[in-house]
């Protein structure tokens, strides 16, 4: 019998401690880790935006009381991980999240964590075990 390999290519990158993780879940929760909040500014809020076209999500730092400012949360005391909350975005663009999406690439362009919903993979955790014997 001949075998035809295909490679699978959706294997997330090697967790490296000093690069930007952030990642959204189907509530529309953006979370970033602190060295993507960190090369963000470090701010309080952000404002939301998104490019149709592209299905790109922007986080553009503001102040808090700026209109349409959207304040940032820190998720754990004990960690630096911070979260937005974007789900009236998602829900005004129309963007379904239905697992939890890992960017694989985000950057801060011009002051903007930019976020590529098309440059993404689904989070699975290490703890879920298979049986493929049936």
């Amino acid at each position: 019998m001949a075998i035809q390999w295909n490679e699978f290519r959706n294997v997330p990158d090697i967790r490296n401690p000093g690069r930007m993780r952030v990642s959204i879940n189907p509530t529309g929760v953006i979370t970033l880790n602190g060295i993507a909040w960190e090369k963000l500014g470090e701010p309080d809020a952000a404002v939301l935006l998104y490019d149709e076209y592209n299905r790109t999500i922007g986080l553009k730092p503001a102040h808090p009381r700026i209109e349409n400012a959207v304040p940032f949360r820190s998720k754990y005391a004990n960690q630096k991980r911070f979260v937005i909350r974007a789900i009236a975005l998602c829900t005004h663009m129309g963007i379904t999240i239905g697992r939890t999406l890992i960017f694989r690439n985000p950057v801060v362009e011009d002051g903007v964590l930019v976020l590529a919903l098309r440059d993404t993979y689904e989070f699975t955790s290490r703890r879920k075990h298979y049986d493929l014997s049936e």
